[in-house]
């Protein structure tokens, strides 16, 4: 389930402009509060469903199925600015009483070398890729290193 929080976050960063150009939208065209109130009500679609829905676009698989951090990562915008990453066992792997969310950019490098090392096969890619890119902002190097059994 996506978080409802994405989406005032993602609407900053989006450039209108830019996306118009790209996906061929007349740029007179602009995003409504009443379209921001659907999108809210309806969290779990991604931005370019709500588009098709909204009659912005024309229906098609491209903007259907595209996720918000790829829209951003085509405009120059490091997805670890926008992602967010749950997080539901301290350090000492003892259970949270509900999940902490955090914008990657914001994680401590432990943290994200733990995912790393932990999940790297099973991430989504867009996540692998923003936690690595994290790092490398920070200086830091992570290299897959799969352990046998």
């Amino acid at each position: 389930m996506r978080r409802k929080e994405r989406i005032p976050e993602f609407l900053k960063l989006l450039n209108w402009e830019e996306f118009c150009k790209t996906y061929a939208i007349p740029t007179a065209t602009f995003i409504t509060e009443e379209m921001v109130e659907y999108w809210l009500e309806n969290y779990d679609m991604r931005f370019g469903q709500m588009l098709i829905n909204q009659g912005v676009v024309a229906d098609g698989l491209s903007l259907w199925v595209k996720e918000e951090e790829e829209f951003l990562e085509e405009q120059g915008i490091a997805t670890q600015d926008f992602l967010m990453w749950g997080q539901n066992y301290d350090v000492d792997g003892n259970r949270l009483p509900e999940t902490k969310h955090a914008l990657i950019k914001d994680m401590n490098t432990g943290h994200i070398t733990a995912i790393l090392n932990s999940f790297y096969i099973r991430l989504r890619p867009s996540y692998a890729t923003a936690f690595i890119s994290e790092l490398k902002r920070r200086g830091e190097h992570w290299e897959y290193n799969p352990v046998s059994p």
